[in-house]
């Protein structure tokens, strides 16, 4: 209803300046014809043209005028609104940032303890094969040396061997060989 009252009061402010001046140009212009009828005539027209607009346009310029008052009215509850949801949303996003620093600190204590425990177990494994690579070294050492005494039972066996041979053949005639077969044989019937 204030706002009904303060357009009028603008609206008539409004025709009295406008209509002063008409008056006052009229005046001039009645004086320079010499007419009076001419200016009342104006003054009239103006007059009824005025009460004619605020009539026809009082009804929609409230409507317009108070539609757009609330529509202020919503938009200043919405920004308010708006500016509690981003204060809490500022609010929000510090305490995170201060406590992104105690956040950091943890994770840099939780990632060196991991890194401590990834650097045991690594050495741990590495302890581990380097304990069966010596064992498998030593086992196929053991399976060398083993290899090589057998060989070297076998040639000496073989040489041995060779060194009766010879001895035999240097010492035992043709008779003593025969003399041997013949015991063998003997022996052989005797065992049957």
């Amino acid at each position: 209803m204030r706002l009904a009252r303060a357009i009028g009061l603008v609206l008539m402010v409004g025709i009295l300046l406008v209509g002063g001046s008409l008056t006052t140009e009229a005046a001039e212009e009645a004086e320079a014809h010499g007419g009076g009828w001419d200016l009342l005539y104006r003054v009239v027209n103006f007059a009824i043209l005025v009460g004619a607009l605020v009539y026809l346009l009082r009804k929609p310029l409230s409507n317009y005028l108070d539609a757009k008052t609330e529509q202020i009215r919503r938009d200043l509850t919405e920004a308010a609104g708006k500016r509690e949801r981003a204060e809490a949303e500022r609010k929000e996003a510090e305490a995170r940032l201060a406590g992104l620093d105690r956040e950091i600190a943890e994770a840099r204590v939780k990632g060196l303890a991991q890194a401590e425990d990834e650097r045991r177990r690594i050495l741990q494994a590495a302890e581990s094969e380097a304990a069966r690579l010596a064992e498998n070294a030593k086992k196929e050492i053991e399976a060398e040396l083993e290899l090589a005494r057998r060989k070297l039972t076998a040639r000496a066996a073989e040489l041995s061997i060779e060194m009766a041979r010879k001895k035999i053949r240097e010492q035992i005639s043709d008779a003593d060989r025969r003399a041997l077969f013949e015991k063998s044989m003997d022996k052989l019937g005797e065992a049957r």
